[in-house]
């Protein structure tokens, strides 16, 4: 009877154990280990800790719980057969999926798996190295947090559309944060007008109305270092403004004028010029040395504490660039700049700036340098504070001095509180100086617009546009003391100033669509200067063709802040 009994029971035992195979052959049935999360995805800014909520039954009794990713924190230990726990997983850009399974007592096993989209990725100095490739994606927004340099050899690509942001209060230790481009290294920053790349604050959230034009110092700004040709006191290399000199990833020069430090296209730099240290603050974006084998296109410098734009020697060119805000010089060019430029356009707040260009030959002052600035610049529109503008310190709106030599064609300068120009004219025993370079026929002044200060003479009188050197008493010193000689060169090279380009707009609010620098002036589209090969030959002067759209609309902030004309 026994025997028995064990048989009977025996095969009743084989019967269930069979019948519980065959249920786990259909995957569902009872019995089967199930592992669930309260969420299929979880996503956030890069090093934030996110929590999921697992649950799970295991009838045959659970033998283990384990997840695919050392981010995530499971507990100890687990016994039974149900339970639930928090999950905490410490997000990084390499997450894509985490995978939680569990395995019960037979090893008949279950899986849930997560989604990670890391939102913010933040970027310190020690992330980028030198020779090393990297990709930065529209997916993602990027952090850098305190000074953040690209070493040599590096290559630092970003896809269109992605927005680069930059900690207000680092964390590093740095009074800023910054990206810099150091020699030897490249960016390829290539944006579309329907995605531009956009350099801003981490303050910044995108609301187009957050922070306006009078919101800047947040951060650093944009630095790219080459191996162009230039001179500080006889030296073909230096270390770049606003960097510490004991750091050797700030220097900048050399030899190589053909440089290629990569490519800025439909990107917008905003809210910068944070200093490093009191009176030494970085521009939207500086150019140290920067070569001629450099692309730089479709750029926007918007509301910066210091100056637009800063060149620190070179030979890249630029063209269709515009700084909007600067409450110092919207274009500064120093030791020995020689590339070229088209389609410029400055445009200055009412209550603070300087001058709309402050152009300087080379170092130090007078000095028989022959790496002085020599650019082309043609087709700018510079639009200044306003006659009015009581606190704005742009007269004259261009300054050219230290000896530079360069020419500025078929500009239009416009709306700066008094005086248009001023060619730097020193004593003979200071040395040359730039209206010696206009004498030797290197400083050229052709076919320009001035509708300055309400003043409509081509001279230095008290309704005229030329403004005098003078010393520290306010009297004319130098060969040209009452500017005749200006005058001359300027009357002979077609520069107007009795003639109103009629800008279509001026207006500087936030939101009031106002601001529209297109010229209707019939001046704007005669006696034009010939323009150089390698330019582009338009039929007009300024920035912006009288009968076509602007083409700062859809990619600038100044679009995006709705201060343009629909």
């Amino acid at each position: 009877m026994k025997k028995l009994l064990s048989l009977f029971f025996g095969i009743a035992t084989l019967v269930v154990m069979i019948s519980s195979c065959s249920d786990n052959d259909e995957g569902g049935a009872p019995g089967n280990p199930i592992i669930r999360a309260d969420n299929t995805s979880i996503s956030g800014s890069e090093t934030e800790i996110e929590e999921i909520n697992i649950t799970w039954t295991a009838s045959a009794g659970v033998k283990s719980i384990t997840v695919d990713s050392d981010n995530a924190t499971l507990p100890a230990a687990f016994e039974g057969t149900t339970g639930s726990f928090i999950s905490t997983v410490t997000l990084t850009e390499s997450d894509e999926t985490i995978t939680y399974t569990i395995t019960d007592i037979f090893n008949e096993t279950s899986s849930v798996s997560v989604d990670v989209v890391v939102s913010m990725v933040i970027i310190k100095d020690a992330d980028l190295v030198g020779g090393e490739d990297y990709n930065w994606t529209s997916d993602n927004i990027y952090l850098l947090d305190g000074l953040v340099y690209l070493e040599e050899v590096g290559k630092l690509y970003i896809e269109p559309g992605t927005i680069v942001k930059f900690k207000s209060q680092p964390t590093t230790g740095d009074n800023t944060s910054a990206l810099i481009i150091t020699r030897d290294a490249q960016i390829f920053a290539e944006g579309t007008s329907e995605l531009p790349i956009i350099f801003t604050s981490d303050l910044d959230d995108g609301n187009p109305g957050a922070l306006d034009d009078k919101d800047n110092s947040l951060w650093g700004g944009l630095i790219l270092l080459g191996k162009s040709r230039i001179s500080i006191d006889g030296s073909p290399e230096g270390q770049i403004e606003g960097i510490d000199a004991t750091e050797p990833r700030g220097r900048y020069g050399g030899t190589n004028n053909n440089d290629n430090s990569g490519v800025l296209r439909y990107v917008s730099i905003r809210h910068t010029g944070a200093e490093l240290a009191p009176g030494d603050e970085l521009q939207g974006l500086t150019l140290g040395a920067v070569g001629s084998g450099t692309t730089i296109e479709y750029v926007e410098i918007f509301a910066s504490s210091d100056d637009g734009i800063e060149f620190f020697g070179g030979h890249v060119s630029l063209y269709h660039i515009v700084v909007a805000w600067a409450e110092d010089d919207s274009f500064d060019w120093d030791i020995g700049w020689r590339g070229a430029a088209q389609f410029w356009f400055a445009v200055q707040r009412d209550d603070v700036a300087n001058h709309g260009g402050e152009w300087d030959g080379a170092k130090p002052d007078g000095a028989e340098d022959p790496f002085y600035s020599m650019p082309t610049l043609y087709n700018a529109t510079f639009i200044g504070s306003g006659v009015g503008a009581e606190n704005a310190k742009n007269s004259p709106a261009i300054i050219m001095r230290d000896a530079t030599a360069g020419t500025v064609a078929n500009s239009i300068v416009v709306d700066f509180t008094d005086k248009g120009i001023e060619v730097e004219d020193l004593a003979a025993e200071k040395g040359i100086d730039s209206y010696k370079r206009m004498q030797d026929g290197e400083l050229k002044l052709l076919n320009n617009i001035w509708w300055v200060g309400g003043n409509n003479s081509v001279d230095a009188s008290d309704t005229g546009i030329l403004q005098p050197t003078v010393d520290d008493n306010n009297d004319p010193v130098g060969d040209d003391p009452d500017c005749s000689g200006l005058e001359a060169h300027m009357i002979a090279n077609l520069n107007s100033a009795n003639v109103d380009p009629e800008i279509a707009g001026t207006g500087r609010t936030i939101g009031s669509k106002s601001l529209d620098p297109r010229p209707a002036s019939a001046a704007a589209k005669s006696d034009l200067a010939d323009v150089p090969e390698g330019l582009e030959s338009v039929g007009y002067k300024g920035a912006f063709d009288p009968d076509d759209a602007l083409w700062i609309k859809g990619w600038t902030a100044l679009d995006e802040k709705g201060y343009l004309v629909d």
